[in-house]
This record gives structure tokens, C-alpha cells and sequence, in this order.
């Protein structure tokens, strides 16, 4: 089953979608944590479980215009929930050793 996120019920949103309503069609058991413009497609960060195991799932979603929502694609990364820690420490280290600079 799935069902509409709303622009509320997301969590945060790049600088680049503030404002912008963005309908997401999402399973009812995924939280969204961020969505980012992609182009014309949407980058999305939530916390889903898939085969009864819970991941980070960083994906594209596109724009179905028949239904005006975005939807999933294939393109994307599952990250179990266990890896999550370390890849948020690895990401800081990177910011803070200058790899990159985070967006600041």
C-alpha cells in the first residue's frame, strides 16, 4: 500500500525546495527525513523496512505527473540501520579534515 507524504510530514528540505510543495508516494511505513532537488527529480533520505529489515534508503524519486506526486526509482542506496553511525562519523571526519566542505 502506498500512500501521499506531504511537504509537512518531511522532516527537513534543501534550501533548493523551501517553499515547494513536494508530494511523495512513499510506503505507509516510511519515514522521510530529507528530500533534496535533483534536477527535475527529487533526492530522498527516509527510514524504511524492506524484507523485515530496517535501512537508510537514499533514493530518485521522479515526477508522475499522471498521479502529481513523485514516485521511487531504482537509483538509490540501502544502507542497514546497524552501518548508519559509522557512515555519520566517516561523514564528519571528512567535513572536518576538509574532503568537503558540507555545504557551509
Amino acid at each position: 500500500m502506498t500512500s501521499t507524504a506531504k511537504q509537512g510530514t518531511i522532516a527537513a528540505m534543501s534550501k533548493s525546495l523551501k517553499g515547494k510543495t513536494v508530494n511523495l508516494t512513499v510506503d505507509e511505513n516510511t519515514k522521510v527525513l530529507y528530500c533534496f532537488a535533483m534536477g527535475r527529480d527529487v533526492g530522498v533520505a527516509s527510514v524504511n523496512e524492506y524484507k523485515g529489515r530496517e535501512a537508510l534508503d537514499i533514493r530518485r524519486f521522479y515526477y508522475n505527473a499522471d498521479e502529481d506526486t513523485f514516485a521511487p526509482t531504482g537509483k538509490g542506496i540501502r544502507i542497514p540501520v546497524m552501518e548508519v553511525p559509522q557512515l555519520l562519523d566517516a561523514l564528519a571526519a571528512a567535513k572536518k579534515d576538509g574532503t568537503f566542505d558540507g555545504g557551509d
